[in-house]
């Protein structure tokens, strides 16, 4: 009985390889996406205690430099947390490019292997014709010599 051999294996081989790597970089954009995430809320935290604090100095006296500091302030921070979503957009990009990415080669993997199952299924159905036929001769080969002693 010889033993099974996928032609493809290599192939196979190169497919999950690819897939690992895939899920990797899935990982990776899903870190940088968290990490985008923090950053906004950080931004956004930093403007509410901002607008917090502007607010409490509002209540006292009303001091025109002070308003202009603040409105700057504010400006900044909104460009900040608009640098942070743009970011946040990005990462959210990658990871679902990531993820199509990721299916796909899974995908391949799993058309591989099911062809390697098929394959695996032919070769021990021919085995088990060739031991059925290997039965039969030898048992033609015995009927016949009983037959030929009688």
């Amino acid at each position: 009985m010889k033993k099974f051999i996928f032609k493809l294996e290599t192939v196979l081989k190169v497919k999950i390889r690819a897939e690992e790597l895939k899920k990797e970089a899935l990982r990776a954009a899903e870190q940088l996406a968290a990490e985008a995430t923090q950053e906004l809320a950080a931004c956004e935290e930093k403007a509410r205690l901002a607008q917090a604090d502007y607010q409490k100095r509002l209540e006292g006296r009303l001091q025109p430099q002070l308003l202009l500091e603040y409105q700057r302030y504010g400006a900044f921070l909104n460009g900040e947390i608009q640098r942070a979503a743009t970011v946040l957009q990005e990462a959210n990009q990658k990871v679902t490019t990531a993820r199509e990415s990721l299916i796909t080669a899974t995908k391949e993997r799993k058309a591989l292997e099911k062809l390697k199952e098929k394959a695996y299924q032919d070769y021990l159905q021919k085995e088990l014709r060739e031991e059925n036929k290997f039965l039969d001769e030898l048992g033609t080969g015995r009927y016949l010599r009983r037959e030929n002693n009688s």
